[in-house]
């Protein structure tokens, strides 16, 4: 069972190259999606208790719809499904990717609302 997917945007060619306002990606990352992805961790081998990153691993369930969401149907067809495994070592490139991205954006709001940092 699924319980929460996480919307994957895809490349908009028009912002490719320029810089685009962070209140606009933000849009685009959770509006016109039509892909979305479940991961659901397993570990591959007995969970090492000193290192339980080390046997840690993903399925990536990567789902298409027959158009992009928020439309103005309450449900849309999912028009095909895959099954990705990641490994250990992509596991943590994968964690490490999202947390730059993270990282990045909250640099990016604290830079352009200095007023709004905590002390």
């Amino acid at each position: 069972q699924i319980v929460s997917v996480k919307p994957v945007p895809s490349e908009r060619p028009e912002f490719a190259g320029k810089e685009v306002p962070s209140e606009i990606s933000c849009f685009y990352n959770t509006n016109e999606v039509d892909t979305f992805q479940f991961d659901r961790p397993y570990h591959r081998d007995s969970k090492d208790h000193n290192n339980e990153f080390k046997s840690l691993c993903l399925e990536r369930t990567i789902i298409h719809t027959s158009y992009k969401l928020p439309g103005i149907l309450r449900w849309y067809e999912v028009t095909s499904t895959r099954v990705v495994h990641l490994g250990p070592v992509q596991t943590a490139s994968d964690t490490v990717v999202q947390m730059n991205a993270v990282l990045r954006s909250s640099s990016q709001n604290a830079l352009a609302n200095p007023d709004q940092l905590l002390r």
